[in-house]
């Protein structure tokens, strides 16, 4: 929802996203400037300043607002695996957005869903544009970082095939040469276990018997 003011937007966005991951993975996730940096798309550099600070670069390739934006993001409240509210700006050669946010992370069984919302005021060119197109973008960017995070998650959570087994072929199946190889090597210890016991050649000589050839 956005209104417009003189010369400025006034917007305010709102949405979720389920993530394929419990809370205690996702939330180191959405805490670690590096982390962020290959989630959000387009930014280039993030770096905490303080403990409660951040500065960073980010390209936002959409026409009519593409270009390099500096950011700045400072931390109001945090109630870790649940809570981050947050303020901030963002400038750049279509404009300067301030504002407020926060995203709640609700577990929901294995899975998490995030809830955000923000309002900002926006001024400049950006301003001026028609307020559902800034919108748009703006919810565009956010499920987009979202969708990486996603994929990440899911990327780590991958079974790892287990190894085949020694008694098994390449396509982990009981190889039958083996165990026929096993039969043989068995039967063939029990034949010569058996001739060489007391009494078992004499009995042989006088039955005319030989012993049993393997």
């Amino acid at each position: 929802m956005s209104a417009r003011r003189a010369n400025s937007l006034a917007m305010k966005i709102t949405g979720n996203y389920t993530l394929h991951g419990p809370r205690e993975r996702v939330w180191p996730l959405i805490q670690d400037p590096a982390s962020l940096v290959r989630l959000i798309p387009g930014c280039e550099q993030l770096k905490q300043v303080s403990p409660t600070e951040y500065r960073g670069q980010m390209q936002i390739p959409v026409a009519a607002v593409a270009g390099a934006y500096t950011m700045y993001v400072r931390l109001l409240e945090e109630c870790e695996l649940y809570l981050t509210r947050f303020e901030g700006e963002m400038a750049g050669p279509a404009g300067v957005a301030t504002g407020e946010g926060a995203f709640r992370l609700l577990a929901e069984e294995d899975r998490s869903r995030l809830v955000y919302e923000g309002q900002a005021i926006i001024t400049g060119p950006l301003g001026r544009m028609d307020g559902r197109f800034t919108e748009g973008v703006a919810y565009t960017l956010i499920q987009q970082g979202l969708a990486n995070l996603d994929r990440q998650l899911q990327a780590t959570t991958q079974p790892v095939p287990a190894p085949a087994s020694p008694n098994s072929d390449i396509n982990g199946r009981p190889s039958t040469w083996i165990a026929t190889a096993k039969r043989l090597v068995s039967k063939l210890a029990a034949q010569i276990r058996a001739s060489f016991m007391p009494g078992t050649a004499a009995r042989r000589a006088r039955s005319g018997d030989r012993p049993e050839q393997p």
